[in-house]
């Protein structure tokens, strides 16, 4: 748990216990926690109507502690439920009214399901083969025919330099908008001399490709064999 999430939940109760005050009559909170650092915070009143209370997104001089807690959390195992541990508690000690969180839905929060499945899935496997074997059980999507996988391997000098990320990402179209959302496994290893070369991005748009086939004929693979993973990270992005 890092101090950003710490004090982007403490914003968080700040602006809504401002805007509790300015709305007389709230009696309970709906607090909806989407990816990124986009959150909502409604307050509903005795007749059970409801109004926006604060949204970070239209905050712009707080967004950056929501973009820092994201940035450093989100392909963590805990992130969300340990942001609304944080937000939760931090809206009981502002003396804020009782607040319920929602989860994402559409298609973001289907990903955000298949998320926690695939980290369950990968437990303490760090070795890539293994990692592999225990994820493609669980690799599958209700409407494979609407999204492609992409493998991606490399070391990227402008994104966490020093390391050699290989990734398999999940894209699919959001059923309700014209957003793309993605599901991604990273696994990140020391760079070095002996994958320097090694630079791989290949979509997969055909379903009825084998995924395990895929990953196993690539260099990326090939070279992780027997090699831990300093840092394996599940995340789901929006493009």
């Amino acid at each position: 748990m890092n101090d950003d999430m710490k004090r982007a939940a403490q914003v968080l109760a700040e602006k809504v216990f401002e805007a509790c005050e300015e709305n007389d009559g709230i009696v309970s909170l709906r607090v909806r926690l989407g990816l990124f650092y986009d959150h909502e915070v409604m307050g509903i009143d005795q007749h059970g109507e409801s109004v926006t209370l604060y949204r970070t997104l239209d905050d712009d001089q707080s967004v950056m502690f929501f973009d820092h807690a994201w940035s450093a959390q989100c392909g963590e195992r805990t992130y969300y439920d340990e942001f609304e541990t944080l937000a939760a508690q931090a809206l009981r000690d502002k003396g804020c009214p009782p607040a319920e969180f929602i989860h994402p839905e559409g298609q973001a929060g289907k990903l955000l399901q298949k998320r926690n499945e695939l980290w369950d899935a990968i437990g303490d496997r760090r070795e890539i083969s293994g990692i592999l074997e225990a994820i493609l059980p669980v690799w599958s999507f209700p409407d494979a025919g609407s999204g492609m996988a992409l493998l991606e391997a490399g070391s990227y000098d402008s994104f966490n330099a020093g390391e050699f990320t290989v990734s398999w990402t999940w894209q699919e179209e959001d059923e309700n908008s014209d957003e793309y959302y993605q599901l991604r496994i990273e696994l990140c290893y020391a760079a070095d001399e002996t994958n320097r070369d090694i630079s791989e991005c290949d979509w997969l748009d055909d379903p009825s490709v084998d995924l395990g086939n895929a990953v196993r004929s690539t260099a990326a693979y090939q070279w992780a064999l027997g090699r831990k993973a300093d840092r394996i990270s599940v995340m789901v992005e929006g493009t």
